[in-house]
C-alpha cells in the first residue's frame, strides 16, 4: 500500500545516506503514459461496452485540461491529444492550461526533497521540452525545501541557457560521452583533440555548473560503453 511504500523509500534513502551514498529522483514531467489515472483508459471505462485500445477521458474529467486536445468532440475516445514525439503511449503534460497541474508537479518537486523523504535532488527528463517558466518555478519550489537539493536536465546538446543559476545545477554532460566516444570507440579525434574538446564543454558553462554535471560514459538510453568500445 501506499504508505508502506513511502516508509520503504523514507528507510532506502536513510540507509544511502548513512554510507555516505545520495538518492536522486527521475522526474518525468514532460508526458506520462496513457496509463496513468489521468489518462486512463481502463479506470474510466473497463468493462464497458466499445471498450478499445487507445486513451479514454470523460469529457468532464479533473484532468481534462492536463492534456491538449485537439478535437474536443471526441470524448470519450479521444487520440486527438499531443504526444511525445507523436507516441501516443506518451501523453505530453500541458502545462500552459492546467493551472491545477502545474502547481502539482510544484507541490511534488518540494515534497520528495523534504522530510520525512529527503531525497538529495532530482534529474529532468527531457528538461529541455519543457517551458523555462516551468524550469524556474521548479527550482524555486525544490531549493525552498533543500537548498542543497541537486537539480540535474536531461539535455543532449549545448546547454547554456539552462544554466544560468536560475533553472538547472547541471546537466548529463553527454559531450564529455561523446567525446570519450570519439577518441576511444571510433578513432575519430586523438588525444590533442580530446583535450580541446573538454575546453571547450568548460568554456561552454560557468564554474559552478561545471562542477554540477552527471558525467557519463554511457545511459539507459544509450548503448553500453564497453560495447561501443569492444
Amino acid at each position: 500500500n501506499l504508505e508502506a511504500s513511502n516508509q520503504l523509500f523514507i528507510e532506502l534513502v536513510e540507509e544511502a545516506h548513512r554510507r555516505g551514498m545520495r538518492v536522486i529522483i527521475d522526474g518525468v514531467f514532460n508526458h506520462c503514459g496513457s496509463f496513468n489515472k489521468w489518462l486512463d483508459r481502463e479506470r474510466i471505462y473497463e468493462g464497458r461496452e466499445g471498450y478499445a485500445k487507445g486513451a479514454f477521458i470523460d469529457r468532464d474529467s479533473p484532468y481534462h485540461n492536463f492534456f491538449m486536445f485537439h478535437d474536443e468532440n471526441r470524448f470519450p475516445y479521444n487520440t486527438t491529444y499531443d504526444g511525445w514525439w507523436g507516441h501516443d503511449t506518451l501523453p505530453k503534460l500541458n502545462y500552459e492550461n492546467s493551472r491545477e497541474l502545474y502547481e502539482y508537479i510544484m507541490r511534488i518537486g518540494a515534497k520528495w526533497v523534504s522530510p520525512p523523504f529527503n531525497a538529495d535532488g532530482w534529474r529532468l527528463d527531457v528538461s529541455d521540452e519543457i517551458s523555462m517558466r516551468f524550469l524556474r518555478r521548479f527550482r524555486e519550489a525544490v531549493k525552498a525545501e533543500d537548498p542543497d537539493a541537486i537539480i540535474i536536465g536531461e539535455v543532449w546538446h549545448g546547454a547554456a541557457e539552462f544554466l544560468g543559476g536560475d533553472m538547472y545545477d547541471g546537466v548529463m554532460n553527454y559531450g564529455l560521452t561523446k567525446a570519450c566516444l570519439d577518441l576511444m570507440a571510433f578513432g575519430a579525434t586523438d588525444a590533442a583533440g580530446f583535450a580541446s574538446r573538454l575546453c571547450l564543454l568548460l568554456w561552454r558553462s560557468i564554474g559552478p555548473a561545471c562542477e554540477m554535471m552527471f558525467n557519463l560514459l554511457d545511459s539507459h538510453d544509450t548503448e553500453r560503453f564497453l560495447t561501443r568500445v569492444g
